[in-house]
């Protein structure tokens, strides 16, 4: 996954990453995400995800605030 960047100054990225962190905190516990690898010097990482379909795996894709799809 790459991470978008962060448009708006310094308040709004403060407030996406207090989003995205919350929400990182709750994928674990909801069974699809099982582990994640931030990608050193890049604006990515690498995760393995487990969904019973595609439809969940793409929900829990598009509720984190910095990613890029």
């Amino acid at each position: 996954m790459e991470v978008a960047r962060i448009e708006g100054g310094e308040e709004r990225e403060k407030q996406l990453r207090e989003q995205e962190a919350a929400r990182s905190r709750e994928l674990p516990h909801k069974a699809c995400w099982l582990r994640l690898w931030r990608v050193p010097g890049r604006r990515e990482n690498w995760g393995i995800w487990k969904a019973a379909d595609p439809d969940q795996l793409h929900a829990a894709f598009v509720s984190l605030p910095l990613l890029l799809i």
